[in-house]
């Protein structure tokens, strides 16, 4: 249980940060408001005891501009399935620095550098097992974003998941984003 209390705090406090900071206008020259973004994707992670899980989760992220060029972007993945009489919850979750490269064109790609935590809870009729690690691992990788309209944009992206220098994972995702502010000039 103490597991999943530290989880649900990292993510709070991950998209509480990232929130606060989309309500608070940057002085950039030409920046998007905040945004927040739903999607599907997959997760390959190997966790902390070496164990190794495969998800196709939702992701879900809220994400923020520092200037024209940066945002920083809170993410949580949620995968639920059940086998075997057990009810397992799990994902991924963290911040990412995104850096755009020509972030007011149609066609936009991006890189991406951050810090992500692993959460999993196994719920059966006889016990209960949670586990989240903080967000300790590495996360690199990069991906395109296309405007689709005012304030819609699809985007795919890839991050690779490393723990020091040792590779532990990879997220791939698509996403529909909505913009929920508007652009400050």
């Amino acid at each position: 249980m103490r597991h999943s209390q530290t989880i649900l705090r990292w993510s709070l406090s991950i998209l509480l940060a990232t929130t606060t900071a989309a309500l608070v206008p940057a002085a950039a020259a030409a920046q998007t408001g905040p945004e927040v973004g739903i999607g599907i994707g997959h997760l390959t992670m190997t966790n902390d005891d070496g164990g190794r899980f495969a998800a196709s989760p939702v992701n879900l992220r809220v994400a923020a501009p520092l200037s024209e060029a940066w945002s920083i972007e809170g993410i949580v993945t949620v995968e639920h399935r059940q086998a075997y009489g057990a009810s397992t919850t799990e994902g991924l979750y963290g911040a990412l620095f995104k850096r755009h490269f020509n972030a007011s064109a149609v066609w936009s790609p991006f890189l991406t550098v951050g810090a992500v935590g692993i959460y999993q809870s196994v719920v059966t009729r006889g016990w209960t097992e949670a586990g989240a690690s903080p967000p300790f691992y590495a996360a690199l990788g990069g991906g395109a974003r296309q405007r689709l309209g005012e304030r819609i944009s699809a985007e795919e992206s890839l991050e690779e998941i490393f723990l020091l220098w040792f590779p532990a994972g990879f997220r791939a995702t698509a996403s529909l984003s909505i913009r929920i502010g508007s652009e400050h000039r």
